[in-house]
């Protein structure tokens, strides 16, 4: 008679690579059986190799600052947001929805890693922790300003995202702006930046004020830990990247003849490289080295443009998912974008690969594109093995409230005979219609979705 051999007297090494197949659930529920699989399954080795290893959508990591729980935590909810996500045929739907009320319009919201959420005021802004259970909606933060003050706001929506795939850093700052303004005065001198940091007493601090030119015509970008401040007037000589950690100052270096026509709408900062870009009446980017100058020098160092290029087609809420840096053996740097694609009447989601050259010229190839709508939003997320991204757009109406969302799946790992990835659309109408005023966030890692309309936030979890 064959003797039968138990799970358990496996080798550990043998039980460690099978714990790579089982979902995470399943290795909870393994946990649970006996001694020795539950002093296995509590080995933050074990639950990092299986976030490196899995199919799950899962964001960029393991991070070495996660301990076990927060592993679990993230893989346990992906497993739960992948059934209800990448069903057959249908929507997912809203498992639950919550709703915060206010007395006072809002004048900004943001979502930082699908959990902190901050909401901003005339006067003041709180910042809340979407998981923190039944006290979700008392703010764990808040920040009034003195009554001859005032704050305004003007950060571009995807500034609270995370830092690009395969770019060589780790977890990149949560970072918040804005424009303190004293009563009397029509425009701010100075930014505040703040910082989020969960671990600490206090979970947001001040990290540094920069005195500005009072303009109208001035944005923000915080990206991968650099902030991007400039002009769109006659002072575009006097827009900036600082970076935060090292506290230098850089300007760009444009050409006397090309500065009155120099009106990039957004950027976004590479490792070593800023990229101004410039998005209608046709698409142009610029590339602009960061030099690695001396430690004891922080101002007025000079952004030389290294790379130029134009595609003939406008885009719309450009996003930045995957970095590739060049390597030993190409010479080229290759950007993945989602973005929207206006057409005369319509618009449609495209995915575009923009690569950097090595003679200095930037080409855009179309990756893929949906089907036409008159989306305006877009929010989009790739997966940590870069195989999948979820996209989320809706269709802005100044007259009809929101009543339905659109969510795209893109499998990068099917293509079909022309070589082109397959794109999934899918409706989401929504229980009850929302009166949106332009402020939507998504984070398709996590499954939540804030709305903001006039006083008023809905937080929508597909978990």
């Amino acid at each position: 008679m064959m003797e039968q051999t138990h799970f358990t007297s496996l080798p550990s090494d043998l039980l460690l690579v099978i714990f790579d197949w089982v979902s995470p659930l399943d290795i909870i529920h393994l946990r649970q059986t006996c001694k020795l699989l539950h002093e296995l399954t509590v080995q933050r080795s074990v639950w990092a190799s299986v976030y490196r290893n899995t199919s799950l959508f899962l964001p960029p990591g393991p991070h070495t600052l996660h301990p076990v729980s927060e592993l679990e935590r993230i893989l346990v909810r992906a497993q739960r947001l992948d059934e209800n996500w990448c069903l057959e045929s249908g929507a997912p739907q809203l498992k639950t929805i919550r709703e915060l009320t206010y007395e006072q319009d809002i004048r900004c919201m943001r979502l930082y890693r699908g959990r902190y959420l901050i909401v901003g005021f005339r006067y003041s802004f709180m910042l809340y922790d979407l998981e923190r259970g039944s006290d979700w909606d008392q703010p764990i933060f808040q920040h009034d300003v003195e009554p001859q003050m005032g704050l305004e706001y003007r950060l571009r929506r995807h500034d609270s995202r995370e830092g690009f795939q395969n770019d060589g850093h780790p977890e990149v700052g949560m970072y918040f702006a804005v424009f303190p303004r004293k009563k009397g005065h029509l425009r701010s001198h100075s930014i505040i930046l703040w910082k989020i940091d969960p671990s600490q007493p206090v979970p947001i601090s001040q990290v540094l004020s920069l005195p500005v030119e009072p303009s109208s015509v001035t944005t923000v970008v915080i990206s991968n830990d650099y902030l991007v401040h400039w002009y769109t007037d006659d002072r575009k000589d006097r827009s900036f990247v600082y970076h935060i950690a090292s506290k230098r100052l850089y300007h760009f270096e444009i050409p006397a003849d090309e500065q009155q026509s120099w009106r990039p709408n957004d950027f976004i900062v590479l490792r070593d490289q800023v990229i101004a870009m410039h998005l209608h009446p046709r698409t142009k980017f610029e590339c602009f080295a960061i030099p690695k100058q001396d430690e004891t020098r922080t101002d007025d160092i000079r952004l030389e443009r290294t790379h130029c290029g134009e595609w003939d087609v406008p885009i719309q809420e450009p996003q930045a998912l995957v970095y590739r840096p060049p390597t030993s053996s190409t010479d080229e740097a290759k950007i993945v974008f989602a973005s929207l694609m206006p057409l005369q009447r319509t618009v449609k989601l495209c995915l575009l690969e923009v690569i950097l050259r090595q003679d200095g010229t930037i080409s855009f190839n179309k990756i893929a594109e949906g089907n036409d709508t008159s989306s305006y939003f877009l929010s989009a997320d790739i997966c940590h093995r870069e195989r999948f991204i979820r996209a989320l757009s809706f269709e802005f109406s100044h007259v009809q409230p929101l009543q339905s969302l659109r969510l795209y799946d893109i499998d990068l790992n099917y293509q079909d005979q022309n070589g082109t990835p397959k794109i999934q659309e899918r409706q989401l109408q929504l229980q009850s219609p929302h009166d949106l005023l332009g402020e939507l966030a998504f984070d398709g890692y996590v499954g939540r979705i804030c709305l903001g309309s006039e006083n008023k936030v809905t937080v929508g979890d597909f978990v």
